[in-house]
C-alpha cells in the first residue's frame, strides 16, 4: 500500500530488530498501517509476533535489545 505525503501512516515500523541475549527474535520488520486499518499478524510459534507487538507498545523486558524505528503519527 502506498501513502501520499499529505496523509502519513498512523503507525510506521522501519527495520525493527529485537534480540534477547544472543537470540534474534525479530529481524528487519517493516510495516505501515493507515488510520482505520485493522492488521492481522500470522506466523509460526516462535516467529516473533508477540515480541513485535510488545516492542510497538514498549512492553519488552529491560534486557531486550532493539534497533529500528517505531513511529506513531
Amino acid at each position: 500500500m502506498r501513502y501520499d505525503s499529505l496523509m502519513p501512516p498512523f503507525l510506521e515500523i522501519c527495520d525493527l530488530n529485537i534480540a534477547f541475549g544472543a537470540t534474534k527474535a525479530v529481524e528487519g520488520v517493516n510495516l505501515q498501517i493507515a488510520e482505520g486499518e485493522v492488521p492481522g499478524v500470522v506466523g509460526e510459534s516462535g516467529s516473533g509476533k508477540s515480541a513485535t507487538g510488545r516492542g510497538i507498545l514498549g512492553l519488552l523486558v529491560p534486557t531486550a535489545r532493539t534497533e529500528g524505528q517505531i513511529l506513531w503519527h
